[in-house]
C-alpha cells in the first residue's frame, strides 16, 4: 500500500509515533562527579574544558607561596636549590629501582601552565608513595633542581591533605 506523504506516522504505515513523555520514562541516571566530567573531557578532546582538577585546590591555597609550572621552567640559576612549594595533578609516574636496589620514582605534575617532573628519591619515595600516584592532586614541597637541563622538583614532602597541610603551617601576617 502506498502511504499518501500528508498522512500521519501511523496511519497506515504501521509505524507508532513515539509518546511525548518518552524521556520521562528513563531510569533516573547515577550521578556522575565533577572529577569524571573533567577527566572525559581530557579523555575525548584532549584537555580540560570547564575546569582543571587543581582548580578546588588553588582556591584553598591563594596567597601561599606556590609556584606555577611557567615559573618553574623560566627558573635562572638564582632559584637554583632554593625551596619550592607546587600543586599539581599527577599524569605520569615512573618507578625505577636505583643502583642499590631501592625504589625511587619520577612523577610528571600538571598545573593549567604546563608540566614538570618531581623526583623523589628513596627514602622519599617510601614516605609518599601512597600519596603519589596517577591522576591525584598533589602539593609537594622541595629544592628546585636546575642540573639537568629542564628544571625539576627534589621532593621532600608530598600530601593530598592540604588543609591539613595547611593548618600545620604559621600564619604569614607579612602579607
Amino acid at each position: 500500500a502506498v502511504v499518501p506523504e500528508s498522512a500521519p506516522i501511523g496511519s497506515a504505515g504501521g509505524v507508532e509515533a513515539p509518546p511525548d513523555d518518552l524521556l520521562t520514562n528513563l531510569p533516573p541516571a547515577p550521578e556522575i562527579s565533577p572529577r569524571q566530567i573533567l577527566n572525559w573531557e581530557k579523555e575525548l578532546i584532549g584537555i580540560y574544558i570547564s575546569s582543571h582538577p587543581i582548580d578546588p585546590v588553588l582556591e584553598q591555597v591563594r596567597g601561599l607561596n606556590i609556584a606555577s609550572s611557567a615559573e618553574l621552567m623560566d627558573a635562572d640559576g638564582s632559584m637554583a636549590d632554593k625551596g619550592v612549594r607546587f600543586v599539581g595533578l599527577v599524569t605520569a609516574l615512573r618507578r625505577m629501582p636505583t643502583r642499590n636496589k631501592e625504589m625511587m620514582a619520577v612523577a610528571q605534575l600538571e598545573d593549567k601552565l604546563g608540566t614538570i617532573d618531581a623526583v623523589m628519591f628513596p627514602r622519599t619515595w617510601a614516605k609518599v608513595q601512597d600519596v603519589v600516584h596517577e591522576n591525584a592532586v598533589v602539593l609537594v614541597g622541595g629544592k628546585l633542581d636546575l642540573t639537568r637541563g629542564d628544571p625539576q622538583i627534589i621532593v621532600e614532602t608530598a600530601t593530598q591533605q592540604i588543609e591539613a597541610s595547611l593548618a600545620d603551617r604559621p600564619v604569614d601576617d607579612s602579607s
